[in-house]
C-alpha cells in the first residue's frame, strides 16, 4: 500500500493518508474520511474533504494533497517537508487500531473559498501530533 503526504498552508508535510486514515508523521492514528467527510478517532466529524483538500466544519481548507485541485487560499512550489526524510511510514500493523464505522450524525458545509482555517492540526483534531 502507498499512501499520500498531505500538506499544511506553509507546504510542510504533516499528515499520511493510508487508504481511509490519516496518519500524523509520528506514527499517531488521527481519524478517517468516509465518504469526503473526516472522522475524529472517537467518530466525531471534523470536517470534509473535497478533490484533495481537507476543510474544517467552518469550510476553510486546512490540509491539501500535492496535487489538489480543490480550493486552497495559496499555494507553494517549495515544500518545506520532506515526507522521504520522515522517520514513520505506516505499515499495516500500524493502521489496526482503526474504529469501525460510526453513523453519519451530520454532514459538514460543501467547501467553500475563503482563508486558511485558524485551528492548528492539534487543535482540529484534539491531540498532539
Amino acid at each position: 500500500m502507498i499512501g499520500e503526504w498531505l500538506y499544511d498552508q506553509n507546504g510542510d508535510a504533516r499528515l499520511y493518508l493510508e487508504e481511509d486514515k490519516l496518519i500524523s508523521k509520528s506514527g499517531k492514528y488521527l481519524g478517517r474520511i468516509e465518504e469526503n467527510i473526516v472522522y475524529s478517532i472517537n467518530d466525531e466529524i471534523l470536517g470534509s474533504f473535497d478533490k484533495g483538500v481537507i476543510y474544517d466544519n467552518d469550510s476553510r481548507p486546512i490540509v491539501w494533497f500535492e496535487r489538489a485541485s480543490g480550493y486552497i487560499p495559496t499555494t507553494t512550489d517549495i515544500f518545506g517537508g520532506d515526507p522521504d526524510n520522515s522517520e514513520f511510514i505506516p505499515t499495516d500493523e500500524d493502521l489496526t487500531s482503526a474504529p469501525g464505522d460510526p453513523g453519519t450524525s451530520g454532514v459538514p458545509y460543501k467547501p467553500v473559498s475563503g482563508d486558511w482555517s485558524d485551528m492548528t492540526l492539534e487543535d482540529f483534531f484534539g491531540t498532539d501530533l
